[in-house]
């Protein structure tokens, strides 16, 4: 009889232990669900993860020779002939880079793996219909270099540095261009070949302005979160694979 009584208070004691560590593991769940969701925290964690590279780092008065766009702000509309941007953070790469040309900041743009001028499987390309439409809006053909066959970033600076090699371009000739959550893997595959060039982002996160109502969840964070994890997690799978 002892023994049960024993036995029972044993099993109340530790269902009751196991019921709070339960209540304890749900609530701080939820609670981190109810934080990732709020636009403030997503915004400001942006911000955090691309403040770093927002000031461009290249010399002010100084003419480059190429300015290096990695790829990923659009593609081309067959029918129309123009381009068809992609985000608010990639379609700004290439704006960035005529900008610098019209500046007199580079010379010449290179273009590395993007939909407007790589090859496709299929071995066809819009490359003809990108420099046709360049020449519309002003920016002769010849000023564009395309690299066409690069899918990543890694790859992106591998056949890059190539052409840059055989140009006898330098890393100080050089600005690399692209989103600046996207800037730091850019950096780091271009070291990996001993090419560290100054950067300009082409859009940024700024630090947010602190309002009640982006306390409240939405699923609106959900392009923030993406960008921002799909770098972190970029930035291991390349480390994991030697890349960096």
């Amino acid at each position: 009889m002892v023994a049960v009584c024993i036995f029972t208070i044993f099993k109340f004691v530790v269902m009751k232990k196991k019921w709070k560590i339960f209540i304890g593991i749900l609530v701080s769940f939820l609670f981190l669900s109810y934080i990732v969701s709020t636009k403030y925290v997503s915004s400001y964690i942006g911000y955090l993860n691309d403040r770093a590279y927002a000031v461009p780092s290249y010399e002010k008065g100084k003419t480059y020779k190429y300015a290096v766009v990695l790829g990923g702000f659009g593609s081309m509309n067959p029918e129309t002939g123009e381009i068809r941007f992609g985000s608010d953070f990639e379609k700004y790469r290439l704006l960035k880079a005529l900008e610098l040309w019209d500046e007199g900041v580079v010379e010449k743009i290179l273009i590395t793996g993007d939909a407007t001028s790589c090859i496709n499987p299929d071995g066809s390309s819009d490359m003809e219909l990108f420099f046709q439409y360049m020449f519309l809006l002003g920016y002769p053909r010849d000023i564009f270099v395309i690299e066409p066959f690069a899918r990543t970033t890694y790859h992106n600076a591998l056949l890059t540095w190539g052409i840059l090699n055989v140009k006898g371009a330098s890393p100080e000739d050089c600005i690399l261009i692209t989103s600046s959550y996207h800037m730091r893997r850019g950096l780091a595959c271009f070291k990996r070949f001993g090419f560290d060039m100054p950067y300009c982002c082409s859009a940024f996160r700024k630090k947010p302005v602190f309002r009640w109502k982006d306390l409240v969840p939405t699923k609106n964070v959900y392009r923030s979160w993406k960008l921002t994890l799909h770098e972190w997690g970029g930035m291991m799978y390349y480390w994991w694979k030697g890349w960096i």
